[in-house]
C-alpha cells in the first residue's frame, strides 16, 4: 500500500479535485481576523481584515507556484499558492481569487507555513484550515463575501500534539465537514471529525478515534455520509470505504469487489497480490446515485505491478459495483458528473509518463468512456482544473509557463475549444 499511495501521490501533484482543494504541511497562525458585532477590540479586528482583504493587496496577471486551483465558473475562480526556502520548506501560502476569468487575481488571504487544506464550493464562499506554529491553535477560517472578510472557528481537538494534515468537504449549501490528522497524518494515528452545518463548524468532533486512518469525508444527505481510508486497520478492521448513517458518529467498513477483468487472488489468481486505493471521496447526483474512483494495483508478489483505474457505481447509497476498468498505468485525476449518466474526467499517465492528459466523457453512467480534445496549450501542463457545466459545456483551466493561467471552455463535447468564458 506504501507503493500505491507513493505513486498515486506523485501522479496527482498539481491536480485539483472540483469544489475542494487540499495541502497539506505546517503552518504557521492565519493573520485575518474574524467579522465581529461592534466593540473596540472588534473595530480593530475588522479593519485588520479589511486591510489584508481589500483590493490594496497585490494584485497580478501571473502566479508563479500554484499549488491548487479550482475555477466555480468560467470567470470566477480561486487559486493557492506557496512560496518555499532553499530546502523546499513552505514559508508563506496565500489564497487568490479571479473575477475576470485568470485576467488579473487579487490575494484574498495568506499565512506564514502552509495551508492544511482548503476548498471553495461558490464564487464568494471559500474556507482555509491553518495551524499555528505560535500557539498551537487549529483554525477553520471562512469567507462569504469573496474574501472580503474572513470568520474564524477555532475546534476543541481532542489531543495535546499538532494538528499534520486536514481535509475538507464542504457543498455550496454549506454542509460538510473538516478532518484534521496528529502527528502521524493519516497514516494510523489520532483523528476527528467535525460537522459543518449552514456554513457554522460544530465547535466539538462528532467523531474522535485514536487509532484511525481516515482521508477524506462527502456527504449524500446531513446524516449519511461516506469516508475514504488507507488500508490500516479501523477499530480492528481493514477497509477503504466506510459508511455512516447518523451524521458521522460511527463509521462501518464496506467493501468494494474486485472487478473480474483483474486478476486478484478473489478471481481465482493467488499469485497476484492487489492493493485497492480510493482516490476521491464519492460524488453523489442523487441522494442515492453516486460514484468513486479507486486505483487497483495488481501483481505478483515479485512484480511488475500496475495501476488501473476503477469507476464504482451505487444507486442505492448502500453496496457498490464496478461499471469501468481503465487502462492499466493512468489515473483519474479528477471526476464531474452533470447528471447520473452524463460525466467528464481528466486522465493522467501514471509514473509521470511523457503521455499526455487525456479527457474523456460518457453518456452512460460511466459504463464506456469516450476520448475527447484537450485545450492544446493545456495538455502539456500539469496543474488543471476541470469543471463540467452540461454534457456538451466544461472548463478547463490550466497553469501555463511563466504562472500564466489560462481559461478554456468548450460547447461541443471537447472538440473545440476557446479561450476565455463563453
Amino acid at each position: 500500500m506504501t507503493r500505491v499511495l507513493m505513486r498515486v501521490a506523485a501522479a496527482l501533484v498539481g491536480v485539483i479535485m472540483l469544489g475542494g482543494c487540499g495541502a497539506a504541511g505546517h503552518s504557521a497562525a492565519g493573520r485575518h481576523p474574524s467579522a465581529h458585532p461592534d466593540s473596540r477590540t472588534q473595530s480593530r479586528a475588522r479593519r485588520k481584515s479589511a486591510e489584508v482583504a481589500s483590493p490594496r493587496v497585490v494584485s497580478t496577471a501571473a502566479l508563479p507556484d500554484v499549488g491548487t486551483l479550482h475555477m466555480v465558473t468560467p470567470v470566477v475562480g480561486w487559486a493557492e499558492t506557496a512560496t518555499f526556502n532553499s530546502s523546499g520548506a513552505v514559508t508563506r501560502s496565500a489564497l487568490w481569487r479571479t473575477v475576470n476569468g485568470t485576467r488579473s487575481w487579487v490575494r484574498v488571504f495568506q499565512q506564514q507555513g502552509a495551508f492544511l487544506a482548503w476548498s471553495a464550493p461558490t464564487a464568494d464562499r471559500a474556507w482555509v484550515a491553518t495551524s499555528s506554529h505560535q500557539d498551537q491553535a487549529f483554525r477553520l477560517w471562512t469567507t462569504s463575501d469573496g474574501g472580503g472578510h474572513w470568520q474564524a472557528f477555532t475546534p476543541a481537538v481532542p489531543w495535546s500534539d499538532s494538528i499534520v494534515t486536514a481535509s475538507l468537504t464542504v457543498s455550496a449549501t454549506g454542509m460538510g465537514s473538516l478532518l484534521a490528522s496528529g502527528p502521524v497524518g493519516t497514516q494510523t494515528g489520532p483523528q476527528a471529525l467535525w460537522r459543518i452545518t449552514d456554513n457554522i463548524l460544530a465547535p466539538t468532533p462528532v467523531y474522535s478515534n485514536a487509532n484511525t486512518a481516515f482521508i477524506n469525508a462527502s456527504w449524500s444527505t446531513p446524516v449519511d455520509g461516506w469516508m475514504t481510508a488507507s488500508s490500516a486497520l479501523v477499530d480492528d478492521r481493514a477497509a477503504v470505504l466506510y459508511h455512516t448513517t447518523n451524521g458521522g458518529q460511527q463509521w462501518t467498513p464496506v467493501s468494494l469487489p474486485i472487478p473480474a477483468s483483474v486478476p486478484s487472488p478473489a478471481n481465482g489468481h493467488p499469485q497476484y497480490v492487489p492493493n485497492l486505493f480510493v482516490i476521491h471521496p464519492p460524488f453523489f447526483v442523487t441522494p442515492d446515485d453516486g460514484y468513486l474512483v479507486a486505483s487497483l494495483t495488481d501483481g505478483t508478489i515479485a512484480g511488475p505491478q500496475v495501476d488501473h483505474p476503477v469507476l464504482y457505481q451505487t444507486t442505492n447509497d448502500q453496496t457498490w459495483a464496478p461499471v469501468w476498468v481503465g487502462s492499466p498505468g493512468s489515473t483519474v485525476a479528477q471526476l464531474q458528473w452533470v447528471d447520473a449518466e452524463n460525466g467528464w474526467a481528466l486522465l493522467i499517465p501514471q509514473n509521470n509518463s511523457s503521455t499526455r492528459v487525456a479527457l474523456i466523457t460518457t453518456a452512460n453512467g460511466g459504463h464506456t468512456w469516450s476520448s475527447t480534445h484537450m485545450p492544446p496549450d493545456a495538455s502539456a501542463n500539469p496543474t488543471y482544473d476541470l469543471v463540467a457545466l452540461s454534457p456538451t459545456e466544461a472548463i478547463v483551466c490550466a497553469v501555463l509557463p511563466r504562472g500564466r493561467l489560462r481559461v478554456y471552455t468548450t460547447t461541443d463535447g471537447g472538440h473545440t475549444w476557446q479561450v476565455g468564458s463563453r
